[in-house]
């Protein structure tokens, strides 16, 4: 009975213990459901807009009428931007065609907010209101409209996509998500397509849905049910006569962005000042260094970002010492647009700045045919035409370093969304960066370009919002879209590189057309546009070389061998065209090396780990552990070096010992086996173990 007693007393401990477990476990479920919530609040983006002068406003108050600005809710990131002339004529041509009406876009302030989507999309907003989105389809290859309720009251005047249904409908409660039958439709209009956003007449009450049929469906099938839902409702608003007035008091409101840089001189003021005393801090710090003193750079890419860093930058400086202490260096990576080269000239010699110019040449020619096209998941462009010519420039012009003001801004990517005051560019020994002007949304870019009245890209008038590479795989397909009406012979160009590629892949040219070529590994959305159009994305666009994948397979099993009380591992790799001795030159970075040319062996010792690679492709190892992975990955990866370098240079000026150099004479890397601390730096900015997992399969 006592042992009974006993067993009953522990169940019910071990039970309580468990309950009690399982309330704290719900408390700390709910706390961290709290902490989200409360962060996704904190996160939501606004924008004031004042709706007395018809403007946006970033502070607490308009600085023309001293009205509070009431609050808009914008999607994330918050990045919103002003229209560009040719944005604004794109909006009113797309309008005029899908709706026959546009006349509440002259003179407007027009912002755009950069959402998630396939591609370009945009939050369209005028007059304070959301009014729809503009997004450009992947599929079809042009730009589309998507309304919003915000917009419905400009397009009273809609003479194209009407839907005319009885009155008595608005008098039936919630409308909002009906379905309205075809009985219910007094007209159905012209041109209108299946899935086109429709504008809804009933009575005083006017919509917007999505049409579930086209004009000739309604009107040509006469299967179709009186109790059928033709389209679905998906926003209305009442219309009556105090509505449709302050939509014209509205429409006679035509402001310009001077207008706007006046309700905000203030702000703008604060947000320069603020950004003025951060460089000016770090020069006058830097100023009083006797020794190792860094020259002051900006990185300048011709974009308004760089342009407004520099700006601020000048004026920090203009205030601390002489503004031609200031140098600007510009990466001329050979796929620049020519108006961007030419503003960057004319923009240094009109300041009287100084201008570094990192020139990569004709490496991206060189290398394209060893990676193959670069890609979003396969950037080796970059690191060949960016940061190997400009860590040369920096090793060259500025031995003690250099502190560079960057116009990046953490609302640009979500890779930017952490950057902070400043920070050790991991890749360029000794360069510092600041970043000014990290938390400015482009409205303040823009905004602040015109306050103090600077000349910028002519490529932003032509409805560019980034400036870079013509062919960078990370543009948007829209904007190659663009280069393709703006600079037709560079669109040509390129094309004819991505169709000659796709020939010898065996990929259609839709792969190409809808941009597919700018992935390596698909995401989801662009495998459901595939099946939509019907594309085989099973190839790449790679050489034959790479289409085939360099091999390095390692049996890191391994077997027993008494004799010698040790483990053999065993492997191989792909050797047909390999120069092994530029291999066993980046096996110095490993281990220490003896190798025998007559042999074509290379003998490694590392770490109880001695292996032997030999010029025929097979590879032995002997190691007095069973496992030793990561050695062998080192292995690897030395040979997938040697057989693939670029001769970028980037390792050279990242080696803390000068261990590494380039032999000019022979074209190779040459590595003191002395000097090597195999500290692994080399390793962090090579291109090619950037990419390793795309370039070669390696099993180990």
């Amino acid at each position: 009975m006592l042992f009974y007693n006993l067993m009953v007393w522990v169940k019910n401990m071990v039970k309580n213990k468990k309950n009690s477990y399982n309330k704290f476990k719900y408390k700390e479920r709910n706390r961290e459901r709290i902490k989200r919530e409360e962060s996704r609040e904190e996160a939501k983006e606004t924008i004031g807009w004042c709706k007395e002068c018809n403007l946006p406003i970033l502070g607490s108050r308009c600085e023309i009428c001293n009205n509070i600005p009431s609050e808009i809710k914008l999607s994330p990131p918050g990045d919103v931007r002003f229209a560009s002339r040719k944005g604004k004529r794109l909006l009113a041509e797309l309008f005029s065609r899908e709706f026959g009406v546009s006349s509440f876009l002259d003179g407007k302030i027009v912002l755009f907010n950069k959402i998630p989507g396939q591609d370009r999309t945009d939050e369209i907003i005028i007059d304070g209101n959301v009014i729809g989105v503009l997004f450009f389809d992947l599929e079809e290859m042009d730009y589309r409209l998507d309304l919003r309720e915000g917009g419905i009251p400009y397009l009273v005047d809609a003479k194209r996509r009407i839907v005319e249904c009885n009155e008595r409908i608005a008098s039936q409660g919630h409308i909002k998500g009906r379905g309205i039958k075809k009985k219910d439709i007094v007209l159905f209009g012209d041109g209108i397509k299946r899935n086109d956003d429709v504008i809804i007449k009933f009575g005083t009450w006017l919509g917007f849905g999505r049409a579930r049929y086209s004009t000739s469906d309604f009107s040509e099938i006469s299967e179709i049910s009186d109790e059928e839902i033709v389209l679905r409702v998906r926003g209305i608003c009442g219309i009556d006569d105090k509505r449709i007035d302050e939509i014209k008091r509205r429409k006679m409101k035509k402001r310009t962005i001077h207008e706007c840089v006046r309700a905000n001189i203030g702000y703008l003021k604060g947000i320069e000042e603020k950004a003025v005393n951060e460089i000016k801090d770090a020069f006058v710090k830097n100023a009083n260094k006797d020794k190792n003193k860094k020259q002051f750079t900006v990185s300048f890419s011709g974009g308004k970002d760089s342009l407004v860093a520099c700006e601020i930058a000048k004026r920090a400086i203009g205030d601390s010492g002489d503004k031609k202490e200031l140098h600007l260096v510009y990466i001329d990576t050979g796929l620049e647009f020519p108006e961007t080269k030419k503003f960057v000239e004319d923009y240094a010699n009109k300041e009287g700045l100084c201008l570094k110019v990192a020139r990569a040449n004709d490496a991206f020619e060189k290398n394209l045919y060893k990676f193959g096209i670069p890609s979003k998941d396969l950037r080796w462009c970059c690191k060949v035409c960016k940061l190997a010519p400009v860590s040369e420039l920096f090793a060259k012009e500025y031995p003690n370093g250099c502190i560079s003001i960057d116009g990046k801004r953490k609302r640009e990517s979500f890779v930017r969304a952490k950057i902070g005051k400043f920070e050790n560019n991991p890749f360029v020994p000794n360069q510092i960066s600041y970043y000014p002007i990290r938390e400015w949304r482009a409205i303040e870019v823009w905004l602040y370009i015109t306050y103090r009245g600077l000349d910028y890209n002519p490529l932003y008038d032509e409805d560019y919002e980034r400036i870079g590479c013509y062919m960078c795989p990370a543009e948007l397909g829209s904007e190659f879209e663009n280069v393709k009406n703006t600079h037709p012979e560079l669109y040509r160009k390129w094309m004819d590189i991505l169709l000659d590629f796709a020939k010898k892949a065996s990929v259609s040219e839709g792969y190409v057309t809808h941009g597919f070529w700018r992935w390596r590994r698909q995401p989801p959305k662009m495998r459901e546009l595939a099946d939509r159009l019907s594309i085989d994305i099973s190839k790449t666009l790679s050489s034959a070389k790479q289409e085939r994948g360099k091999f390095i397979e390692i049996n890191n099993l391994g077997r027993y061998c008494e004799a010698s009380n040790n483990w053999l591992i065993e492997g191989k790799f792909e050797c047909e065209g390999l120069a092994f001795e530029r291999v066993v030159e980046f096996l110095k970075t490993v281990g220490y090396v003896r190798y025998s040319e007559d042999l074509g062996v290379a003998i490694v010792d590392m770490n109880g780990i001695r292996a032997k690679i030999f010029a025929n492709g097979d590879i032995s190892v002997t190691s007095e552990r069973k496992l030793a992975r990561k050695e062998l990955e080192e292995i690897a990866k030395a040979i997938l070096k040697g057989e693939m370098c670029t001769l970028c240079g980037i390792c050279v000026n990242a080696c803390v010992k000068n261990a590494i150099k380039i032999a000019q004479d022979k074209g190779e890397i040459q590595i003191d086996e002395g000097k090597c601390s195999r500290c692994g730096k080399c390793d962090e900015g090579c291109v090619v173990l950037k990419y390793h997992s795309n370039l070669a399969k390696i099993e180990i």
